[in-house]
């Protein structure tokens, strides 16, 4: 009879846990931990089977279970129970890298089963009783014992590890705590009638009560599951999101806190994750932007769809420097509540590639004066400027070195470089805030000037000029003569166009080479 209640019983668990198995595989064959789980589920639903056919068959049949079935078993399941840990709790900061590092933990778990078999080391005398049966074990089972705690203290510690990570407000946070309380029930149950199982007599005389355990770590695991696999569709994006993403991901509630935040952004904003979680956003951006914020929050309701590359400047903590960022955003819903991750990209590095490419395209590479195209816009933009006040006069000064091929030839160009550096440093030193000088190429220059009442006049500026570029110039120890001629025009109400003011400036300074070089001359005189 009591065979017969035992089998319904032990088949009926042992069914249900094989069918659960079979559901995780199929749930997502592709993924990893499915797979585990599934295998761990399969192992359990096999050794409640073991346990049933230790009870009703001989006891030579009995020791054959043991040795093969039960015992290879249940090292198989510690390692799978580990291995399911490490998959769910350990971040990517944890993962062990290398063959040894990594697989090394379950080489004890390969060596002592195939030491199982060998008579006397596992099992030394089996006596079956009415309910149950009492076996003498032999060393390798205290070698058994000694893998249990280890392994349970290697998953103990991934829970410590994990929980650093995983503040209490934190959106993962539950399912620590799931993990945490199924695991210590399933690790002090083993633990406790184990020792009962070995060490007392009344407990040799009953079914076996370690295995169910078993059921204990199985019902958290199925929660956790549910959880992992049943999430609605926005929670699992941000799942993966927030997981797998490059760029920093946070988590904010309606008032605007922190309630979790990735790796990333730790890096980003130089701080712990703990120190962010409950934080309000307000200590990481400007009163507008945090406005702006919250009123996205409050259209919720009306269908707001969150930020599309929202564009936002900071001050580095560290370096004070200006960091670019783009802000994405989207609502989801999290345990009824409902909350708004926020992808945070730094494009610093972009807008400063940017603002290079713009810098070249208006400056000359080897002067980082203006380019020509620079300088028509410049010009274009003062004509205007003149025609609407008649305070300011404008003159452009067409500035051409004197025998600079002759210097590129004897010296060589590096030289004819290092003469046009020069050359356009003194032009940065000396003229005002109201000129613009531009290289047009070559060794021939432009300068915009705005004079009036209160500011130097372009003849004063030339002549002061014309000065410094008597100084020598030494490059490899030799002194270089060199000089330049000028030639000036002056914008009128019947000259106004840049083409016209070049053309003039253009006379001049050829009349001013004619007249023997280094120095000026104006146009019309």
């Amino acid at each position: 009879m009591w065979v017969s209640v035992l089998s319904i019983f032990y088949f009926l668990v042992s069914g249900a846990i094989f069918y659960l198995s079979v559901e995780t595989y199929v749930k997502n064959k592709k993924s990893n931990f499915h797979r585990v789980t599934a295998l761990l589920l399969l192992c359990v639903s096999f050794l409640f089977i073991t346990y049933f056919l230790k009870l009703t068959l001989p006891n030579t049949v009995t020791k054959g279970l043991i040795v093969f079935l039960e015992f290879p078993l249940s090292i198989i399941k510690f390692c799978l129970i580990t291995e399911w840990f490490r998959m769910m709790l350990t971040s990517k900061s944890l993962y062990l890298q290398g063959f040894l590092k990594r697989w090394g933990m379950y080489l004890p778990a390969v060596l002592i089963i195939p030491l199982f078999p060998i008579d006397g080391w596992l099992v030394e005398s089996i006596e079956h009783y009415v309910l149950a049966q009492h076996i003498e074990f032999g060393p390798l089972m205290r070698v058994y014992s000694y893998l249990y705690i280890l392994y349970a203290g290697y998953i103990f510690w991934m829970i410590f590890q994990a929980k650093k990570r995983r503040p209490v407000e934190s959106v993962s946070y539950p399912l620590l705590q799931y993990f945490q309380v199924g695991f210590i029930l399933y690790f002090f149950w083993g633990l406790i009638f184990g020792a009962l199982f070995i060490y007392a007599d009344f407990f040799k005389n009953i079914p076996l009560l370690v295995m169910y355990g078993d059921l204990l770590l199985i019902g958290s695991i199925q929660m956790v599951m549910k959880k992992y696999d049943f999430l609605p569709h926005y929670e699992k994006r941000y799942q993966i999101l927030f997981e797998e993403s490059p760029i920093a991901i946070i988590l904010i509630d309606e008032h605007l806190q922190i309630k979790d935040a990735n790796k990333q952004t730790e890096e980003l904003f130089q701080r712990k994750i703990k120190s962010l979680i409950g934080t309000s956003l307000i200590k990481f951006v400007p009163r507008e932007t945090f406005n702006y914020f919250r009123k996205r929050w409050q259209m919720a309701g009306e269908g707001s769809t969150g930020l599309r590359n929202y564009e936002l400047t900071l001050k580095h903590s560290v370096t004070k420097k200006d960091v670019h960022l783009v802000l994405d955003s989207q609502f989801i819903e999290l345990d009824n509540r409902m909350m708004k991750y926020i992808m945070i990209q730094d494009v610093t590095q972009s807008r400063i590639n940017e603002q290079e490419v713009m810098y070249l395209a208006y400056h000359d590479t080897l002067t980082g004066l203006a380019n020509r195209y620079s300088f028509n816009q410049k010009a274009e933009t003062l004509l205007a400027q003149t025609k609407q006040s008649k305070e300011n006069k404008l003159s452009l000064l067409l500035v051409d070195l004197d025998n600079f091929k002759q210097i590129n030839d004897t010296f060589g160009h590096d030289t004819g470089d290092k003469v046009i550096q020069h050359v356009s440093q003194l032009m940065k030193d000396l003229l005002p805030e109201t000129g613009f000088a531009a290289r047009l190429g070559g060794d021939e220059f432009a300068i915009l000037f705005l004079e009036s009442d209160r500011t130097i006049s372009s003849e004063a500026f030339v002549e002061k000029f014309l000065k410094r570029m008597k100084e020598p110039f030494w490059a490899e120890f030799i002194s270089i003569p060199i000089s330049c001629s000028i030639g000036i025009s002056y914008a009128t109400d019947e000259v106004n166009d840049v083409n016209q003011l070049q053309k003039q400036s253009d006379r001049a300074m050829y009349t001013a080479k004619r007249d023997g070089k280094s120095t000026f001359k104006k146009y019309g005189t």
